[in-house]
């Protein structure tokens, strides 16, 4: 076996490692519960890397499913989210179950009343977006860093930015209402706000 061979063979070797960890990373990292506790509502962030038949229940500590958003149904490839009212639900420990194909992720989550008024509740007006409708820049009434998530209205993820500007162009979305949550630094949800984004 020459040098070139050799060569050839150990970068296929390191193309499949890097392929097998991806998929392994992404499956650990799909779902996603924010904030956690919670008291009246949370978001779910979950992630299809293949379009593949979906399952996304809620369980209870008893093992009743209390909460079905997806039954083996077809869900196409991309990053999501779902509000979730959680205002009903007594105080105590739920896992969160999604499936994707054959590969299963379960997170635990906890409803904490006691936990005080949920963050997208307390804080959502405090944050003003301008101008509404919008044909390209965007201003974000926050101070700091934070992490913006944009989503449509069927919760999938278009544009994800962390900035520390108070101004953000929207010019690469097509027209259309969007939902749009700030995130602070540590990762606490301040608020989701509705926007319109209009043609230019």
């Amino acid at each position: 076996m020459n040098n070139k061979t050799l060569f050839n063979l150990k970068k296929i070797t390191l193309l499949f490692f890097i392929i097998g960890y991806s998929k392994v990373f992404a499956q650990t990292d799909s779902l996603r519960i924010s904030p956690n506790p919670f008291n009246a509502a949370t978001t779910i962030y979950y992630y299809v890397a293949t379009t593949d038949t979906t399952t996304l229940e809620v369980f209870n500590n008893l093992g009743n499913t209390i909460k079905t958003f997806y039954l083996d149904s077809i869900v196409n490839a991309g990053a999501y989210s779902i509000n979730y009212n959680t205002l009903s639900l007594p105080n105590g420990t739920y896992y969160f179950h999604l499936k994707v194909g054959t590969n299963s992720t379960n997170k635990v989550g906890v409803k904490n009343s006691s936990a005080g008024i949920n963050q997208s509740e307390s804080n959502s007006e405090e944050i003003a977006l301008y101008p509404n409708p919008v044909k390209d820049i965007l201003q974000i009434d926050y101070f700091g860093k934070k992490q913006i998530l944009i989503t449509d209205i069927n919760g999938k993820i278009i544009k994800s930015i962390i900035t520390t500007d108070k101004s953000i162009s929207l010019s690469d979305l097509n027209t259309g209402s969007y939902f749009m949550q700030i995130f602070s630094e540590n990762n606490k949800l301040f608020g989701t706000q509705k926007f319109i984004k209009v043609a230019q």
